[in-house]
């Protein structure tokens, strides 16, 4: 290799390189080393304990590689492991390595009230870091308040936290911040068990508490006692993202118009209805309701074709909000009826998501077969001026590996305009796009999308 090394060339072929071959080829040359320095060691994820404790040594020892550091994640299995006295040989290190990394703008720590996972070392040093502008923090208590009250940075853009149900003064915190953040992502602290808790925090917003550039909000078990004030303190939202349980005791509030808004997120309509006049609101770019599945027994009984939202009201919110992507949850097909209902609510709807969960009855020991799956969408669609198609499979590896066939057989029949397939796993994880080529005799390939070109497509889907 020639000792002028091309930077240009050598950032380009990083973007198909892991992080362990970014390493590796850091190695083979001292040009390629300290260009890729910085970028080897940009990020830190700590997902094992015994991982992350060589890591921190390592740099413990070759102090002058924090510098390049520029985010941090330590998951909830490095601090949560088995034994639980583990984490506490981690805390001085990791401690020490947030004194140390001063260039850090992205940190991310959970689960922070674990025994023998000490707070005060932790959170302390992240007072001191002048260019933080990523920060998500659980679990939040008022000792962890405390502390984090006198950050220092001046830039913070974006904050997620996980709220123990005892601390109601959050919006205390968030007050130094209002000229800086853009993006804010409240959750109630729950159980892993518990998807979606019920409301137990309101938050308590004051008459002068403005955050005017906050263009996502996400409450996930919080609330307001008067949608008004939410509106008011946040007015530039486009993005709101709602996990919530309706309570039956707040149903007289009244809801609110939200000038920018442009995508919603939630599990149920209900909670949304709390906080969003629909008919007032305007158009939205998109609608995403894959949370809101039932995939329990129970729950089937009532909602038979597996969707936690009842089709009239759905009719009404679509009418009046005119989607161009939407996106549901199904456990079983839906009827025809409630595609018809979609050709005239939203007869623009260009982006199509489906979540599709495959519920196994405990009496029939079979699967879905691919008839059954392909017919998640009738015929009767090919009305919808739909051009692509998000589909988000919980099924058996025996069907996704046959997905290509299903898709191409079974889906794109029925929509003939669609240009592109966004195809996502959840057993295996799997996220990847088609383009869709149809031939004069009526046939349909799916080819690859390039994976730097994915993103974009998916951004335009609603997807991304």
């Amino acid at each position: 290799m020639h000792r002028a090394l091309n930077l240009d060339i050598l950032c380009y072929m990083i973007i198909f390189l892991e992080n362990r071959d970014i390493f590796r080829l850091s190695v083979t040359h001292r040009s390629a080393y300290e260009a890729l320095l910085p970028l080897t060691w940009s990020t830190l994820v700590f997902t094992d304990c015994d991982l992350a404790l060589r890591c921190c040594r390592s740099l413990a020892v070759n102090k002058d590689r924090m510098r390049f550091v520029r985010r941090l994640l330590v998951s909830y299995w490095c601090i949560l492991p088995y034994p639980p006295t583990r984490p506490t040989s981690l805390v001085p290190f990791l401690s020490e390595f947030l004194r140390l990394a001063i260039n850090l703008r992205s940190v991310d720590i959970r689960l922070l009230e674990q025994p023998g996972f000490c707070t005060p070392e932790i959170i302390e040093p992240l007072t001191c870091l002048h260019q933080l502008s990523t920060m998500a923090l659980g679990l939040m208590t008022t000792t962890n308040c405390h502390y984090l009250s006198r950050l220092r940075t001046k830039c913070l853009r974006s904050i997620e936290l996980e709220i123990d149900e005892r601390l109601t003064n959050i919006t205390d915190f968030l007050r130094p911040f209002q000229a800086t953040l853009e993006e804010v992502r409240l959750n109630l602290w729950a159980p892993p068990t518990v998807h979606f808790a019920s409301v137990s925090v309101h938050l308590v917003i004051n008459n002068g508490d403005i955050w005017p550039h906050v263009h996502t909000l996400e409450l996930k078990g919080i609330s307001v006692l008067a949608p008004s004030t939410l509106v008011h303190a946040f007015p530039q939202v486009r993005s709101l993202r709602v996990y919530n349980q309706r309570r039956h005791s707040l149903r007289d509030r009244r809801p609110c118009i939200w000038p920018s808004l442009a995508l919603v997120e939630s599990n149920s309509l209900d909670a949304l209805d709390e906080l969003v006049d629909w008919e007032h609101t305007g158009h939205l770019d998109r609608l995403d309701l894959s949370a809101a599945s039932v995939p329990w027994r129970k729950g089937r009984e009532n909602m038979p074709w597996g969707s936690a939202i009842e089709i009239p009201r759905l009719e009404e919110v679509l009418r009046w909000t005119s989607p161009n992507a939407f996106s549901l949850a199904l456990v079983v097909p839906m009827p025809p009826s409630f595609f018809d209902m979609l050709k005239i609510a939203a007869p623009q709807l260009g982006h199509l998501g489906i979540y599709f969960y495959e519920w196994q009855s405990p009496s029939f020991n079979k699967h879905f077969e691919d008839k059954e799956l392909g017919d998640l969408l009738p015929f009767g669609m090919e009305e919808l001026p739909i051009t692509s198609f998000r589909l988000h499979l919980h099924v058996c590896d025996r069907l996704q590996r046959r997905i290509k066939n299903i898709v191409s057989e079974r889906f794109l029949p029925k929509l003939p305009h669609v240009e592109y397939v966004h195809y996502k796993s959840h057993s295996d994880n799997e996220d990847t796009t088609w383009r869709i080529i149809r031939n004069a005799e009526g046939s349909v390939q799916l080819s690859d999308v390039p994976d730097d070109q994915q993103y974009a497509l998916k951004q335009r889907g609603g997807f991304a």
